[in-house]
């Protein structure tokens, strides 16, 4: 392990030597690039590593992006960006890690470094590009790092149109050829050194066959001393075996490592499940165990196969189904745990015991495979979708003019799927195949490899749209006319129409719904949506969105400005001020024009400006014009230069100006992660912000509870870039610091280190009090207003969590206001008091239950015993001034909000009854507070008296006595509560009413109560 850090810390020293010539400036744009962030990985996901130590595995993907995971629990724990120069640019097919596990090669269609594509050197510790190989015509789509570091083996596709083909093998430290193989054409998919400095590769070449060959090291170069033409045309993925004498390709074959020579190999294949017609086979490191992944796109389900015994022809096995179908890649690593990523995206690992031990997978609709699963309702004013399989194929509604989630009723509701046929519009072979046709007339295509994977056919009109895999939307004719064309940046996997409205939905692989015009296939609106966790975005090529409690960080811009570094992301949640717009979506579909749409909901919102106006000027609080340049039917644009993919497509969203961005900080040392045996930890971190914004403020956390920053306090920063120091005093525990910085423009993302302590871990003695305000309403002084289970709700509450004082918590304060002591002066007067008690290392929790309702200019306010919806500036509680009070507390702040109750409000405060906004807004990284809303959006939340409480208080209070400790721990953490609120819930209401609580980049999980030490009433 030394010689191996040793190694890391030389090649950083080298490649950083050689970064004048490897890394060019001024390369990547400064111009920020919108792209979807689920979490993990948006588009298609295509190499999966591991550290030497195993404790992280890396992944990469055509979202930009290099992921880093942690083996135990899943987490995500970085997240890199490549440098990009548009949104075409950064697409990664390939990753090689370091022989220390510090630095990663990846490479694509990178642009940003130099003429023609790149391989990028990359620390996964800081971010720092610290090397580039430049000037390469194809995609580079196979790497191989050779065991002593020194040399780096690349691979290309080429039949993209590139002069490049074969492989290079080129030296790390100044990039110096090596090697290079023109003669071995087609697809690089696989390549590999062994110990010895043996490499493979393998092509695979359809539809002609594939094939694999050997080079051996010679003198200071290569020499090619074997290849193998391999009957079957695939060679997708393949590996050393255990013992480096032979390699597996692709689960077909075995060949020893010497002279490509078949070896004896028969692996049982029976009892496969439907559809599945290969496997990517490797083989455990001890040898015990060879493992099957499922590669397959006809299958109903994904499989993962272990063959036990010895040798390589082996008879029994143990089976696991799994959701995901075609597994890109897969990683066997010494504890026994096989660790997999799927093409869409999934991350996911398969214990000893053959269970899954956690999966990461976007909560995206399951389309893929299944265009008749896209139904549109009767009235055409929703669409339904499947969820994903493990929430056992239950369809959720999506409400188009008023974003929403709703259960699905198949009994009660008329639902219609895509019309793929009829009298007159013959349509054969169009499902996942090239030979499409309609009326006997093959439909368009780009190239060969184009595959139509959905249809609708209009039901009087002689014409139909298709979505292809090449991301292309087309409208045809009868006669297999292209009428229009759109790119959707994703396949599109399921398309259907909304006739009387004349509007096309068309739904891509990357969680995408879209809305067109019939007529001209103009973009009219955006949704991302994931209904597997009820978040949506809906967002307008203007910039300008709406969007579920949760779902602005899963949306934002890529901003490239230091060709040194890994590029920048700013989630729409730093821009709520300039670019949420509630109402946009109605009026944008009324209108059927998002230009007009847009206006009138400017106007709504109380916007004084004209439209045009905003369209030309770029002051904070207005997004830039979107393009002038249009697709017209032809498939020209409005310029009259011929039409790109950039053109008229559903997602181009217009960005925020760069000189108006928040800050930015990087941590320069230690990296994402550090192990100490004592306190304290120095920290060198780097911050960035635009000229005229200077940094006024940084703020430390320390598990997620406000840090003083001591002798280094903070004064005001300049504009442009500044390097400091900051020494953290670290508890005697695991930890997770948080630095963020704030501007005139808003705060940063969380910068975040992750602290392994490796010192004697002790636990103190309980020294944080937890304070409790606790509101509930439902005698309100207006007997209209009234509801019947608040008042009780909140009393509970405050019951419950007095009893654990003394465990969990030194002292318990509790402040209850129900009913006829819940005026507007009493609620204000208790914000003020939690203002002044709370201290840094104690906890808040604010109780809030009864209505919840929004002014005439959207503001959202809790209503009070004495409030009057006619005079509500006067008698209500804003949420502005609650927000201020809890930013203002240092220490860990949760609120409870259930104030979505349907009751008899009436009057102007009902136009729209939408906490969105307001939840967002208190559940801001940068805010530090856990939100546990008990219903999104538009949403009603219930009562039954025979529950007792409220649907969410009485899930809330199931799961503190003890029912959110599924695993019998003692303890339950808010994520665990979480988890049992939304299930319970959703149970409760039959799936009217679903809670949420938005996940804080950066903050850790942590303990709320201690159940073993409830103190009895």
């Amino acid at each position: 392990m030394t010689r191996l850090l040793a190694l890391g810390l030389m090649l950083l020293v080298s490649l950083a030597s050689a970064q004048p010539s490897g890394l060019p400036s001024g390369q990547p744009s400064a111009k920020p690039v919108f792209t979807i962030d689920p979490g993990v990985h948006a588009g298609n996901a295509y190499r999966l590593a591991t550290t030497p130590d195993e404790r992280h595995l890396v992944s990469v993907g055509l979202d930009k992006t290099i992921r880093v995971w942690d083996v135990d629990s899943g987490r995500q724990v970085r997240r890199l960006i490549l440098p990009v120069a548009g949104r075409h640019d950064g697409l990664l097919y390939a990753l090689s890690l370091s022989p220390d596990g510090r630095l990663a090669a990846v490479g694509g269609s990178l642009y940003s470094f130099g003429k023609g594509r790149s391989v990028a050197i990359v620390s996964l510790q800081d971010g720092r590009i610290v090397g580039a190989f430049p000037g390469f015509e194809s995609p580079i789509t196979a790497l191989a790092w050779s065991s002593d570091g020194r040399l780096l083996a690349i691979g290309f596709v080429d039949d993209s149109g590139g002069t490049e083909s074969g492989l290079r093998i080129l030296e790390v430290d100044g990039g110096r050829r090596v090697f290079e193989d023109r003669s071995l054409t087609g697809n690089i998919s696989a390549l590999a050194f062994r110990a010895d400095g043996t490499l493979f590769a393998t092509s695979h070449n359809y539809p002609a066959a594939s094939r694999v060959v050997l080079y051996k090291p010679a003198g200071t170069g290569f020499n090619r001393v074997a290849e193998r033409v391999l009957t079957d045309r695939g060679a997708f993925r393949a590996y050393w075996t255990a013992d480096e004498r032979a390699v597996l390709v692709f689960g077909h074959g075995l060949y020893d490592g010497e002279s490509l020579a078949a070896l004896p190999y028969r692996l049982n294949r029976s009892a496969m499940p439907t559809g599945v017609r290969s496997l990517i086979v490797r083989e455990s490191p001890d040898g015990r165990h060879i493992f099957g992944a499922a590669h397959a796109r006809d299958s109903a389900s994904g499989l993962i196969r272990r063959w036990n015994g010895t040798g390589y022809q082996r008879q029994g096995f143990d089976d696991l189904r799994v959701p995901d179908r075609r597994i890109a890649d897969v990683v066997a690593l010494r504890s026994g745990v096989l660790a997999y990523l799927s093409e869409d995206g999934a991350l996911a690992a398969v214990g000893p015991d053959m269970q899954i031990l956690w999966r990461n997978a976007r909560a995206v609709a399951e389309l893929d495979g299944h265009p008749e699963a896209l139904l549109v309702s009767s009235d055409e004013q929703r669409v339904a979708l499947p969820v994903l399989a493990e929430q056992k194929g239950r369809l959720l509604a999506f409400t188009l003019d008023n974003p929403g989630f709703a259960a699905v009723d198949a009994a009660r509701e008329a639902w219609q799927a895509p019309l793929t046929s009829r009298s007159g519009m013959n349509v054969l072979a169009w499902q996942g195949t090239s030979e499409g046709t309609v009326n006997g007339q093959p439909l368009p295509k780009t190239n060969r490899r184009e595959r139509s994977l959905s249809v609708a056919v209009h039901s009087s009109e002689a014409a139909l749209v298709y979505g292809s895999s090449q991301r292309f939307l087309r409208k045809v004719s009868d006669q297999g006319g292209e009428l229009w064309k759109r790119y959707l940046q994703a396949d599109v996997v399921a398309v259907n129409l909304l006739e009387k409205r004349a509007l096309v939905v068309a739904a891509t692989l990357d969680g995408f719904i879209h809305l067109l015009r019939w007529r001209d296939g103009e973009p009219l609106m955006s949704y991302y949506l994931q209904p597997g966790d009820r978040k949506w975005l809906a967002i307008s090529r203007a910039g300008y969105y709406e969007a579920a409690i949760g779902a602005e960080d899963h949306a934002g811009w890529i901003v490239s400005s230091d060709p040194g570094r890994t590029a920048d992301f700013f989630p729409l949640s730093r821009f709520r001020a300039t670019y949420l717009l509630p109402g946009m979506v109605r009026q944008v579909l009324s209108a059927g024009d998002q230009r007009q749409g847009i206006g009138a909901a400017k106007r709504e919102r109380g916007n004084v400006r004209t439209l045009e106006s905003a369209s030309t000027a770029k002051p904070a609080g207005d997004a830039p014009a979107p393009s002038a340049a249009r697709q017209t039917a032809n498939g020209k644009s409005g310029t009259g230069r011929p039409a790109s993919p950039d053109d008229g497509q559903g997602q181009e969203i217009s960005a925020p100006a760069v000189d108006r961005l928040p800050p930015v900080v990087d941590i320069v040392r230690p990296g994402y992660e550090a192990s100490v045996s004592k306190s304290p930890l120095t920290l060198a971190y780097r911050l960035r912000t635009p000229a005229g914004a200077p940094v006024i403020r940084v703020r430390l956390r320390v598990n997620g509870q406000e840090a003083p920053l001591g002798a280094e306090a903070w004064v005001a920063q300049p504009a442009g870039e500044a390097t400091r120091e900051l020494t953290v005093e670290l508890p005697a525990e695991d930890a997770e610091l948080q630095l963020i910085a704030e501007n005139a423009h808003g705060a940063s993302v969380p910068a975040v280190v992750r602290v392994r302590y490796l010192g004697e871990k002790k636990v103190a003695a309980a020294e944080n009090d937890l304070y409790v305000l606790a509101v509930g309403v439902s005698a309100y002084d207006k007997p209209e207003y009234r509801l019947d289970l608040a008042a009780k709700d909140a009393a509970d509450f405050a019951t419950l969590m007095r009893r654990q004082e003394g465990t969990m918590y030194r002292k318990v304060v509790v402040r209850t206001l129900v009913d006829g002591a819940a005026s507007k002066q009493a609620v204000e007067a208790a914000l003020a008091w939690l203002r002044g008690a709370v201290r840094p290392h104690d906890t808040a929790m604010v109780f809030l239950a009864g209505h919840g309702v929004n002014d005439g200019r959207g503001e959202y306010l809790y209503l009070p015993r004495d409030a009057d919806a006619s005079r509500l500036d006067a008698t209500g509680v804003s949420f502005s001034l609650i927000r201020r009070t809890l930013t203002s507390l240092p220490g860990r702040t949760l609120m409870f909000v259930d104030t979505c109750h349907a009751g008899n409000v009436i009057g102007t405060a009902r136009q729209r009854l939408d906490n969105t906004e307001a939840i967002n807004e208190l559940a801001s990284a940068e805010n530090n507070i856990v939100v546990f809303a008990s219903s999104a959006g538009t949403q009603e939340s219930m009562e039954d008296p025979a529950w007792g409480n409220g649907a969410f208080t009485k899930a809330l209070l199931e799961g503190l006595r003890g029912a959110a400790d599924l695993k019998k721990r003692g303890r339950i953490t808010y994520k665990q509560l979480d988890a049992y609120v939304s299930d319970r819930v959703d149970e409760l209401t039959r799936g009217l009413q679903t809670p949420v609580t938005p996940v804080l980049q950066g903050l850790p999980d942590f303990i709320i109560v201690l159940l073993a030490q409830w103190r009895q009433p």
